[in-house]
């Protein structure tokens, strides 16, 4: 029986490789882990990553009728670019979230380093809405 004919990769899985788990309830803003097949049942009807269990199409096992499960996705370089992005961005959302709550403790040297690129920035976003 084969795991998945909608996501053949599935099919090919084994215990150790690494996958991507396509997450809809993050609200860090990033919708991609990295995980590990930890084990993969015998008649291949389950998945288990980072000691979650996932259906043979990769559709997560979920309790409770308004569970929202995730989805096993195959970890490709757009994928994994991607969720780059994600964590830079996420980053640079708590760097600056935590500058403006420190911003009367900055420095007069790191104000200076950080208002020219700041205002290079908004300068360049002006620019794109127009």
């Amino acid at each position: 029986m084969s795991m998945s004919d909608e996501q053949p990769w599935l099919n090919q899985l084994k215990v150790g490789d690494t996958v991507m788990i396509h997450t809809y309830r993050n609200l860090s803003g990033i919708k991609y882990q990295l995980g590990i097949v930890d084990k993969i049942t015998e008649k291949k009807r389950d998945i288990t990553v980072n000691g979650r269990k996932f259906r043979s199409n990769g559709r997560e096992y979920t309790t409770g009728q308004w569970s929202i499960g995730d989805d096993l996705v195959e970890p490709t370089p757009a994928r994994k670019a991607e969720m780059k992005l994600q964590i830079m961005r996420n980053d640079a959302r708590h760097a600056l979230s935590e500058l403006y709550d420190d911003r009367n403790h900055l420095s007069d040297a790191q104000l200076e380093r950080l208002m020219p690129i700041f205002m290079e920035i908004v300068k360049e976003r002006k620019k794109e809405r127009k």
